[in-house]
């Protein structure tokens, strides 16, 4: 079974190497409920976002900062409070993911097949324009560190990953570093640096509570992503309220342990359009986008006359299904449903050939759980790496805030024929995050 580097690399060619409080714990156990105290005056400190996507952490803590800012608030909902999260033009936020999963049937093996890994990032955010000598746009970068192993490469077998923070190997490194400036008003962004393509294309965040890799980043789409981040330019264009354009180029075959310039040639490039509309008068939010990937080698790869590019195109889809108070926009609680989709060509030579992924995702199903997810999702490949030809994983997940700092999250899978060669595989988890 091929590595988390080799799976994601092998999807672009099968030659280059590839996811204020003193005392911070007051109150925590006093008479009232966890569920009473979640639901007066609740927020999650960083939002919900992929915990392996540096730049969807950057745009959470820069949400966090602007709501903190209207509310006019020093209180930080993170367990260790304001004290050590920055002040000024700086902020600083440390997350935590730990997770414990086993194959419990099926896969390469079942034998000791329980595994604990975890997941730190380190994120850093310089507000440039705050500074006493005022430079435009923001700086930030996150650090990672990885420990553990996941179940994929020994127990599963999937060439997906059954989880989106596994990187195959272990990483200390800089993941992500990089400067954003706005233009025009705010309608244009550029973002030069390391960066994670999947941190703006082919994303629907509602996918992002799952625990599944390919609700992240599908493998039909070649962009450098978590481990393997890559040196990039990006452009965003809101071209009205409801329409973005987007575009970037990246260094192709990134080593996620270096600044991100691999020094090959290769290149990878994406556009995409995006739509944000809402039905009934406001009530049901969607989103909409569809995209286009393209990944050239370097010429002098030895196998360039068979793999010397790689096109893709993809589509995502969002819709609220169900609000619970149709006449408070700030209230989101309900059913969100997403479908989304991707294809690759050449098809005899690419390792993933189609996609197709869905899920539904209700948020505070239960009484007085307001912030609570209940998941249920899908990913289904067909490559060309034998046997059946396909694999599809299929999830279901509650995620539950015990604290205002922390989730925990059981998750189970089924993983019908991995890698198209093993026998079917369940998968039991047990996620939990921290925000500190």
């Amino acid at each position: 079974m091929q590595d988390r580097n080799a799976a994601r690399s092998g999807s672009r060619s099968t030659t280059s190497s590839r996811r204020n409080n003193a005392n911070p714990f007051a109150g925590l156990f006093d008479a009232e409920t966890f569920s009473t105290q979640l639901s007066e005056g609740f927020r999650d400190p960083l939002g919900h976002f992929d915990p392996s996507v540096g730049g969807q952490m950057a745009q959470a803590m820069q949400q966090e900062t602007q709501r903190e800012g209207e509310e006019e608030a020093e209180e930080h909902h993170g367990l260790l409070g304001q004290r050590l999260h920055g002040r000024g033009p700086v902020r600083i936020e440390y997350v935590y993911i730990g997770e414990v999963m086993t194959n419990a049937r099926g896969g390469r093996s079942t034998r000791r097949a329980t595994t604990y890994e975890g997941l730190f990032n380190l994120g850093a955010d310089l507000q440039l324009e705050k500074l006493p000598v005022r430079m435009p746009g923001r700086f930030f970068m996150v650090f990672q560190h990885t420990h553990g192993r996941g179940i994929t490469d020994d127990y599963v077998g999937d060439i997906q990953y059954v989880s989106s923070i596994d990187p195959s190997v272990n990483i200390n490194q800089v993941s992500e570093y990089w400067w954003e400036c706005s233009l025009f008003d705010g309608r244009v962004t550029v973002r030069l640096g390391k960066q994670d393509s999947n941190a703006e294309f082919h994303l629907i965040d509602q996918a992002a509570e799952f625990v599944h890799s390919a609700h992240g980043m599908p493998l039909s789409l070649p962009g450098p992503t978590y481990p393997h981040n890559g040196a990039a330019a990006v452009v965003t264009w809101q071209l009205t309220e409801s329409w973005a354009a987007k575009a970037g180029v990246w260094d192709g075959m990134p080593n996620g342990a270096t600044w991100g310039f691999s020094g090959t040639g290769a290149l990878f490039a994406a556009a995409e359009l995006e739509k944000k509309y809402s039905l009934f008068q406001g009530r049901l939010p969607g989103e909409f986008d569809i995209g286009y990937g393209y990944l050239t080698l370097p010429a002098d790869n030895e196998e360039s006359l068979a793999f010397a590019e790689q096109h893709a195109f993809y589509l995502d889809w969002g819709q609220a299904i169900t609000r619970e108070d149709y006449c408070d926009e700030a209230n989101d609680q309900g059913l969100f449903a997403f479908f989304r989709w991707g294809t690759a060509w050449p098809r005899e030579n690419v390792q993933i050939k189609d996609f197709v992924g869905a899920g539904l995702v209700y948020k505070g199903l239960l009484p007085r759980r307001n912030d609570d997810r209940l998941g249920i999702g899908v990913n289904h490949v067909r490559h060309n790496l034998g046997g059946t030809g396909t694999e599809t994983a299929l999830e279901l997940f509650y995620k539950a805030h015990i604290t205002k700092w922390s989730t925990i999250q059981p998750d189970c899978q089924y993983v019908f024929s991995p890698s198209g060669i093993y026998r079917d595989s369940v998968v039991v988890g047990l996620r939990y995050q921290v925000v500190f």
